[in-house]
C-alpha cells in the first residue's frame, strides 16, 4: 500500500526534475547562442563601438591636457592621464572585424563559458541531489568545468590586449602611436573560482575512490 501511494509522488517529482533540467539546459544553450551572436555582431555591425585598454608611454609630452582627446573620427580617448603608464580606454568605431571581435571578447567569452559551465555541472547537480555525489564521471566533469573557466579567463584577458595592439599600431591621425601601448587588465575572481572547482574535483575524486573501494569490500 505504501508503495502505491508513494509512486505518484515519486513520478511527479521525477517529472518536475525533468522540467527543471530541460529549462536549465535551454538557458545554457541560449547563453552559448548569445555569445556567438555577440562575437558575430562585433565583426559585422557597422555601428558597433568597442573599447580597448591602453596606457600612455613616456613618449607622451608633459604638456598634454588631462581632458579628453579626439584622435580621429574613429578613435576617441576616454581620458588622458598625464603620468606615463596611466590607464585609459580607446573607443573604436567602425573597427575592422578582427579587432572588433577581439575587443568584445570579454562579453562573448563570458556567455560561452557560462553556458558550457552550466551544461557540465548539470549532471553533477542532478546526481548529487539524488544522493549520489560520487557518481562515476562527476570528478571529471568538475575538472572539465575548472579548465573551462580557466581557459575562458585567459582568453578574455589576452584577446583585448591583442585588439589594443592592433589599434595602437594603426594610423591614429595626428596622434603618434608611440604615445600609447596595450594595457593588461586582470580580473582574479575567475581564477579563484577555477581553483575552488579544482579543490572540489579532488574531493569528489577521492570520495569516488572511497565508494568504489567500499563497494569492492562489500
Amino acid at each position: 500500500m505504501a508503495t502505491s501511494s508513494e509512486s505518484p509522488a515519486r513520478e511527479q517529482g521525477s517529472m518536475t526534475s525533468a522540467i527543471v533540467v530541460g529549462a536549465v539546459t535551454v538557458l545554457a544553450l541560449l547563453g552559448i547562442a548569445q555569445g556567438v551572436s555577440i562575437a558575430a555582431r562585433a565583426a559585422t555591425d557597422a555601428t558597433w563601438v568597442v573599447s580597448v585598454p591602453v596606457r600612455v608611454t613616456p613618449s607622451l609630452p608633459d604638456d598634454m591636457p588631462q581632458t579628453g582627446l579626439i584622435v580621429d573620427e574613429t578613435a576617441t580617448m576616454e581620458r588622458m592621464p598625464t603620468a606615463p603608464g596611466g590607464g585609459l580606454m580607446m573607443w573604436l568605431e567602425h573597427a575592422d572585424p578582427l579587432t572588433a571581435r577581439l575587443a568584445a571578447a570579454p562579453g562573448w567569452i563570458a556567455w560561452l563559458t557560462a553556458g558550457v559551465v552550466v551544461l557540465l555541472l548539470l549532471p553533477v547537480v542532478r546526481s548529487t541531489s539524488s544522493g549520489r555525489p560520487f557518481a562515476a564521471g562527476n570528478a571529471g566533469r568538475v575538472t572539465a568545468t575548472a579548465l573551462t573557466v580557466a581557459a575562458g579567463w585567459a582568453l578574455a584577458t589576452a584577446l583585448p590586449v591583442l585588439a589594443a595592439r592592433r589599434a595602437v599600431e594603426r594610423e591614429l591621425g595626428n596622434v603618434p602611436a608611440a604615445w600609447f601601448e596595450p594595457r593588461l587588465e586582470l580580473q582574479w575572481w575567475p581564477v579563484a573560482f577555477a581553483g575552488a572547482l579544482v579543490v572540489l574535483a579532488l574531493a569528489v575524486r577521492h570520495g569516488t575512490k572511497v565508494v568504489a573501494d567500499t563497494d569492492a569490500l562489500a
